[in-house]
């Protein structure tokens, strides 16, 4: 027997049987998984008669590890099994630690028209020594600590729901591998009673739910499982698990090329889960060789993003750059060639707790170069004129730059970037003569052009550009506030400029005159990331109060930039709060 396939209290009772005590489970525990020792001979405190029972009936093995595919943030492992069954697993570096993706079963019967997985039927399940042996195996052999799991590789872990059980009290006991409830996380494409048996354990792990789709037409053509399971099954599930566990639901939804990434799309999309305690992940689809399917492009994705975000949906985009071995959903292949990283990106956008509607804008964008433009823009002049110019002025800049095949030369960059502004403010001004009701139409804009050559930052307004570098943030930006050119020109203090009555009365934006000179900064490109807002954040969160929340080590990205948007809500959310957070890794 392998020692792997028990749980504590499984250990405990078998023990006791078999004569021996309760607390000799905990002893072999501690060795095998707190002090890394796999020779039961070499366990000091058990009794020679126990050593030699555990030699006569147990082995500590591990699936054996036959090749490695290593990027420079993502490793992805082949594994074989005692049956010469192959599975595999992928390490993700994050900003907040490592992250192992498993696998649930060799091969997988869903068969999801988008997943690389599914082309190999299920052979088996898994056993609760190959799932917890891919965690022992990984960490051994990259000596590092895993500090999340993700279970969403081969296979679906509802389809071998009792190990996954077992899996989850071995993965989050301390005297076992110790992963917190909240850092493991559980997908399924929707096998619905399993949904609600999950739901009656309350283990206070996460819970995904690959959607793909905001309908049955379309969920019935990409994904099998649909035939058995409606998305009105399925929601109805959701709903069960939400009040049983007052946890929020992860709504995972690949963006695929005219397939399910229409406005339509959207608003069905948002009536299904607004008011709902879950959140949106749109994930951009990574093509294979093997399927037809395309990838949604960033113009797309961002219009998508937008419509959920008008609808009060909780919507983010995950995006994750680096390395030259990638996983999602099942998809493990090649990903990036490129001599820097951008790590992770992440953006939100939140209407705050005064205001009605949400007249920023926001998006994060790559061109065929795989450089990055990033860009908030923060609307002035009402729900019809402020979402008008600040979405006109992002989704101008996304579309032209995710159409370049490169930004080229730093002086190319600053050309192209002062030429798009021009031409935005002019379409802006258009606007405001042709629409009666737009009137003080106008926006902030604020970007970074990433490349591996330089960082340029431009601004108009007060949304605010930083760089971090070794846990502080740098402001760059220059805000074009009435308060701030008093303040720069000695006739205002501090102290009183932070109380002035009109500190938030700008001297510049686009649309507010027929002439617009945007500034240019040009960074030093040895940082640690970018940190772009709106001043919906600013004006309630000290820049002391956001680097605590970026340095806290426990949350991802995502959660880092929710608490700040949580906090400045805290503290009045007396306007639209935009954030987007760019994280650097290395050579």
């Amino acid at each position: 027997m392998n020692i792997y396939d028990f749980t504590l209290n499984e250990l405990e009772n078998y023990l006791v049987d078999v004569g021996y005590k309760k607390f000799n489970a905990t002893q072999i525990i501690e060795w095998m998984y707190d002090k890394k020792e796999y020779d039961f001979n070499k366990m000091s405190n058990l009794s020679k008669s126990l050593i030699a029972f555990l030699n006569e009936n147990f082995v500590i093995e591990t699936p054996k590890i036959i090749q490695v595919e290593k990027g420079n943030l993502v490793n992805k492992y082949l594994l074989e099994l005692e049956d010469n069954n192959k599975i595999e697993c992928v390490l993700m570096n994050h900003d907040y630690g490592y992250s192992l993706c498993v696998s649930s079963q060799v091969g997988c019967n869903m068969g999801c028209s988008f997943c690389e997985s599914g082309r190999l039927k299920k052979v088996r399940d898994l056993s609760l020594k190959e799932l917890v042996g891919q965690i022992i195996c990984v960490s051994k052999e990259a000596n590092v600590r895993i500090d999340s799991v993700v279970v969403m590789g081969i296979g679906e872990p509802f389809d071998n729901f009792n190990n996954i059980k077992r899996f989850i009290e071995v993965v989050t006991n301390n005297k076992m591998i110790g992963i917190g409830q909240r850092h493991v996380t559980i997908s399924t494409c929707g096998l619905v009673p399993k949904i609600y048996e999950f739901a009656d354990l309350e283990t206070g792990v996460n819970l995904a739910i690959s959607l793909h789709a905001p309908n049955n037409e379309i969920r019935d053509k990409i994904m099998k499982i649909n035939h058995a399971y409606k998305i009105e099954d399925v929601m109805r599930a959701l709903d069960y698990y939400i009040s049983k566990t007052n946890r929020r639901v992860t709504i995972e939804y690949i963006m695929l090329a005219g397939i399910n990434d229409s406005d339509e799309c959207a608003k069905e999309l948002a009536s299904l889960v607004k008011g709902k305690l879950m959140y949106v992940n749109l994930i951009p689809y990574n093509e294979t060789t093997h399927f037809e399917l395309k990838r949604s492009n960033d113009f797309k994705i961002k219009s998508f993003y937008d419509i959920l975000k008008m609808n009060n949906v909780n919507v983010t985009i995950r995006k994750e750059f680096g390395g030259n071995v990638s996983a999602a959903c099942g998809q493990l292949r090649a990903n990036s060639e490129r001599s820097w990283k951008v790590m992770k990106a992440y953006y939100q956008t939140d209407p705050g707790k005064v205001r009605s509607h949400n007249e920023d804008s926001v998006t994060i964008v790559e061109n065929q170069a795989n450089e990055q433009l990033v860009v908030v823009a923060d609307g002035m002049g009402g729900h019809k004129a402020g979402e008008v110019a600040s979405s006109l002025a992002v989704n101008e800049l996304s579309k032209r730059f995710s159409e370049l095949s490169s930004i080229g030369s730093k002086e190319e960059a600053v050309v192209w970037l002062k030429e798009i502004i021009d031409e935005i403010n002019v379409k802006i001004l258009k606007y405001a003569e042709e629409h009666v009701d737009a009137s003080g139409l106008g926006t902030t804009c604020v970007c970074t052009i990433i490349t591996p050559e330089f960082l340029l930052f431009g601004n108009i307004g007060d949304s605010s550009g930083f760089v971090y570098k070794n846990e502080k943030l740098y402001k760059v930006t220059k805000d074009h506030t009435l308060v701030n050119i008093l303040l720069e020109n000695g006739e205002l203090t501090e102290s009183a400029a932070k109380l002035h009555p009109q500190k938030n009365v700008l001297m510049k934006a686009l649309g507010a005159a027929e002439q617009i000179e945007m500034d240019i900064f040009d960074v030093e490109r040895d940082v640690d990331g970018v940190f772009l807002c709106s001043d919906g954040l600013t004006n309630m969160l000290t820049v002391e109060q956001i680097e605590k929340i970026l340095n806290d080590k426990d949350l991802e990205l995502e959660e880092q930039v929710g608490k700040m948007i949580m906090k400045a809500n805290m503290r009045g959310g007396n306007d639209n709060i935009t954030i987007a957070c760019v994280r650097f890794g290395g050579e």
